[in-house]
């Protein structure tokens, strides 16, 4: 299968296809998701379980998607935007102080070279995260969350702080910090009042922000694949890119 053109950089290895885009000396890496069905939500039976993750629902998305391996770097963010209120500062630490605004600011500068990278939606970022699995987590259901430290900076091992991208162990796709480090925007589905008890196929977004995958001070709750946060639109998060196949 060929690589995008607008790659600077592709190859494979034990996870699937990689890119890599590059702005000035700053690489944005990606992987390949293949199109595939996934169960979307949470059963009634999960610990920890919000009332809008329901009903557990298939999804189908009929395209391949590329997803950045890390949520977006300030490295990266600097080169692109006005530096952002971060709470915490580093090059590879992830973007923590992007408002709604600043975010679809800084998609619109960055879709200036590279006009297919935009936000995911939140199924997509929720079958990226699931990387198959159908558990609590990407790596299992982790009941007496022994392993949920080698995956996600949360509140018991972040030192109430982010982490450089990429230090902990990725999921079964080669995505890090999919629990955990810095809450990710996506744009939602249309309800945040949960899901129909039907299938869907390639479900179409709504502008609405939703916040995906926990932060440093979270506990184990907001941290789940399923987890589904809503803030209002001055709430400071971070964000991952995409791009449809």
């Amino acid at each position: 299968m060929e690589e995008p053109l607008w790659a600077d950089e592709f190859g494979s290895d034990e996870f699937g296809r990689w890119i890599v885009l590059r702005f000035a000396n700053e690489p944005l890496r990606m992987r390949h998701c293949e199109p595939g069905v996934f169960m979307m939500g949470s059963d009634e039976s999960e610990v920890g379980r919000w009332r809008d993750e329901g009903h557990r629902h298939p999804v189908e998305l009929t395209q391949g998607l590329w997803i950045a391996t890390t949520p977006v770097t300030q490295a990266v963010w600097k080169l692109l935007s006005p530096p952002a209120r971060n709470r915490f500062n580093g090059p590879e630490h992830p973007v923590d102080g992007a408002t709604v605004k600043d975010t679809f600011e800084f998609v619109a500068t960055v879709q200036e070279n590279y006009p297919m990278l935009r936000l995911p939606t939140e199924v997509e970022w929720e079958y990226a995260c699931r990387a198959g699995s159908e558990t609590r987590y990407s790596f299992g259901e982790d009941e007496d969350l022994e392993q949920l430290h080698e995956y996600a900076w949360y509140e018991f091992n972040s030192g109430n702080s982010t982490h450089p991208v990429a230090k902990l162990k990725p999921n079964a796709w080669g995505l890090y910090d999919m629990h955990g480090n810095v809450p990710e925007r996506c744009e939602s589905v249309p309800t945040q009042r949960g899901y129909e008890d039907a299938r869907v196929t390639d479900p179409t977004p709504q502008k609405r922000a939703v916040l995906r995958g926990g932060r440093w001070s979270s506990n184990y709750r907001p941290l789940r694949s399923a987890a589904r946060v809503w803030m209002d639109d001055t709430h400071r998060a971070g964000l991952r890119l995409v791009a449809s196949e």
